[in-house]
């Protein structure tokens, strides 16, 4: 089958306000996971953190001293920018990620919604406050933007996860550094052609484009003031020993999870299926949010795996023009570890419900089958051997479902795992809520809603492996800024 795109063309890095040497560098391609045939088109990489570091460096005085309004004008600018994009936009997301045009388009839209939340509701927040004191005095809080901050970007959100990162950087008076994750690097270059025709000063915004060595060249360079990491937790712990190195730096990790959505036997039924079902297959699986464990009271646990089932048995997988519920896997790599997980669950003691398997289509990819597996009862010899599958972050379309006896012993398995990103509990209980909520441990934690989306009017982070508890979402702007505090005493007038 003839490919319907064209090659797309690299612009090289975006330094000082242009795109450089596009034609230096090595070469890597860019490849479409759910149409090897269409390669999305060849990139290079080229060293050039240090040079992007310091062009950063030496535009961030003018930024930081614009004012709020003027700053805000200028994302409005790339705002508008973004919005006449969003189709193009969408479509690069589906070719170097697999995702279903729905999810790219609602990405897309996210990237455009991201100022509007970060100004009303995101800069209050390191507005400053002044209080009264005696004799006359005043004690002021006020926040001073950190200088570079550096943002390194993962394969499975490419615009939005950054670009929630970028635009509190930029809105705070930062200077960035941007390296997208080299599966979508023309993600990244769509958005510095944003930023070029919104006409951002020069060097505000600088994007690098490489593997992992370039990102590992950025965290470890002194001048990067922020550094904001997305990615899996041993990549995380990797850049975290890098920045150990700069002992001043605030270094933000958003990692991975083992998320859990907790079936209590009043579950809004018809709601908690369509909730886990999207938590746990939205993006094949591919979301540090994903539900990869469903803890089932046992009372409801029959019933709840015979509609799960009947519902993952409809689902329909495919490329993303044709409006399949799931795409494909990242890479090869991505297709062979599920593979693998599928034994190691078998071999640990899970009863196969559905295994998952390669899932040839008209268009080669890395199309996989969804799986499911179950557990009876409180896996206690489990949590005393190795973490292979319970606890091991797939980012594939699994799910391991639990029958248990009690809430003590859902949250004592959800508290279990090297995870903390987000759980999901669904009762009709407030109270049972409230009650669970207070004692998992989980950055986010939500109540008859997937674990796969939390709204950008709240902060996004986990605690454990999946984050350093520096979170993203409506408090990056905290996380981009040094809270500097004066106590100011007018003279006396003789």
């Amino acid at each position: 089958m003839k490919s319907e795109f064209n090659p797309l063309a690299f612009k090289g890095p975006f330094l000082n306000g242009r795109f450089v040497r596009a034609d230096e560098g090595e070469p890597f391609v860019s490849q479409d996971p759910g149409d090897l045939s269409a390669p999305v088109g060849e990139a290079r990489s080229l060293s050039a953190a240090a040079e992007a570091v310091d062009v950063a460096r030496t535009a961030f005085p003018a930024w930081r001293d614009l004012s709020q309004a003027r700053r805000q004008a200028h994302l409005r600018r790339y705002q508008k920018v973004l919005a006449s994009r969003r189709d193009r936009l969408a479509l690069a997301i589906s070719r170097e990620t697999g995702k279903t045009e729905e999810e790219s388009r609602d990405e897309a839209a996210a990237m455009v919604a991201k100022v509007d939340l970060t100004i009303r509701h995101g800069m209050p927040l390191v507005a400053g406050r002044a209080f009264s004191l005696e004799g006359g005095s005043r004690a002021l809080l006020r926040y001073r933007p950190r200088g570079v901050v550096g943002v390194i970007g993962p394969f499975n959100v490419p615009g939005h996860l950054p670009n929630g990162q970028i635009v509190p950087a930029l809105l705070t008076g930062n200077t960035v550094v941007f390296k997208p994750s080299e599966m979508a690097p023309f993600v990244g270059q769509a958005l510095a052609e944003a930023v070029e025709e919104a006409e951002l000063p020069p060097g505000v915004f600088n994007l690098v484009q490489g593997d992992a060595n370039l990102g590992a060249a950025l965290a470890a360079d002194p001048g990067v003031n922020a550094l904001f990491f997305t990615g899996s937790a041993a990549t995380g712990a990797r850049v975290k020993a890098l920045s150990d190195r700069c002992p001043d730096r605030l270094l933000a990790l958003e990692m991975g999870g083992k998320n859990a959505a907790l079936v209590l036997p009043d579950a809004p039924w018809e709601r908690t299926l369509d909730q886990v079902v999207h938590g746990a297959f939205a993006t094949s699986g591919q979301r540090c949010s994903s539900t990869s464990r469903v803890f089932v009271h046992r009372r409801a646990a029959r019933r709840f795996v015979k509609d799960f089932m009947s519902r993952l048995a409809r689902l329909t997988l495919g490329y993303f023009t044709e409006g399949r519920d799931l795409g494909p896997l990242i890479d090869e790599r991505a297709v062979a570890r599920f593979l693998s997980a599928q034994d190691a669950a078998e071999r640990l003691g899970f009863a196969c419900l559905k295994r998952g398997e390669a899932a040839p289509q008209k268009r080669p990819g890395h199309y996989v089958s969804p799986s499911a597996h179950l557990w009876e009862g409180f896996p206690s010899k489990l949590l005393i051997g190795p973490r292979d599958y319970w606890d091991e972050e797939l980012f594939a379309p699994d799910v391991a479902i639990y029958v248990l006896d009690s809430d003590e012993e859902m949250v004592a398995l959800n508290n279990a795992s090297r995870y903390g990103l987000a759980a999901s509990v669904f009762t009709a209980d407030a109270k049972a809520f409230r009650g669970l909520r207070a004692r998992l441990d989980n950055g986010v934690v939500h109540w008859n809603r997937t674990t796969a989306m939390t709204p950008g009017v709240l902060p996004f982070g986990g605690v454990k492996a999946s984050g350093n508890g520096w979170p993203a979402g409506l408090f990056v702007p905290y996380a981009c800024t040094v809270p500097v505090g004066s106590v100011e005493t007018p003279a006396r007038k003789r």
